[in-house]
């Protein structure tokens, strides 16, 4: 949770500025060593819908790649938030709920 301070802080984040930090988030297949029975998501995929519903990114991460063929599809982590879903606790904190995503394709 974040409290109102932090969210004015922290503005929603643009498609540039997530390629900037994270830029396996944009990958566009799959790494060429996954079994036959991985399920390509792409991740600008769901961004996209989580966009459509309200919850735009505020935060993104990827882990660095620990040998060059897992270089682009490395692990990731992006974090939505609604800026019309609001919790007003009895003893006046607010507090913005937040989901976060993990995906990698590798």
């Amino acid at each position: 949770m974040i409290n109102s301070d932090e969210l004015q802080k922290s503005p929603f984040m643009g498609d540039d500025e997530i390629r900037s930090i994270a830029p396996s988030v944009f990958t566009t297949k799959p790494s060429s060593e996954v079994s036959k029975h991985y399920t390509y998501i792409p991740t600008t995929k769901v961004i996209n819908d989580m966009r459509t519903l309200g919850w735009d990114v505020v935060k993104v991460q990827e882990v660095a790649a620990r040998v060059k063929n897992t270089m682009g599809v490395q692990k990731h982590l992006v974090v939505f938030r609604n800026p019309d879903v609001v919790i007003h606790g009895n003893d006046d904190d607010t507090v913005y709920p937040q989901i976060l995503l993990t995906n990698s394709h590798d």
